[in-house]
């Protein structure tokens, strides 16, 4: 059930998070297989994509594998995801200002000038 205000990301993190605090079976070589697990699930997403018949539950398996190789991490998937989501904006918005600064648009460009802003606007973050 989602709770009022809350975006229900943030509730299948928590869900997750309390389903997976009572697996206490995380071994050494735990790391290596989440990785492994994820890689394959997304394998078999991207496999369905054509047909879409169940690319929404490999997508989803590839999600379950990455939040447990979050936990394991010790990062915080909603924090990463919101992270990596104002990056993405914050370089779009560099990309379509370097864009306007010369004049031009993203529908007049091709995806090899975009891309070079992109990578600059990468540049600039470390």
């Amino acid at each position: 059930m989602r709770r009022r205000n809350q975006p229900s990301v943030v509730i299948v993190f928590e869900t997750h998070s309390t389903t997976t605090d009572n697996e206490r079976w995380i071994a050494s070589g735990w790391l290596d297989g989440q990785l492994s697990l994820a890689e394959e699930h997304l394998r078999r997403a991207a496999e369905q994509m054509a047909s879409n018949s169940l690319v929404q539950d490999h997508f989803g398996d590839v999600l379950f594998s990455l939040v447990n190789l979050s936990r394991f991490l010790k990062v915080n998937p909603e924090d990463a995801l919101r992270r990596a989501t104002d990056r993405f904006a914050d370089r779009f918005h560099f990309v379509e200002a370097e864009a306007a600064r010369t004049g031009r648009t993203l529908d007049s460009m091709t995806l090899d000038e975009m891309d070079a802003l992109w990578k600059k606007a990468k540049a600039r973050e470390v």
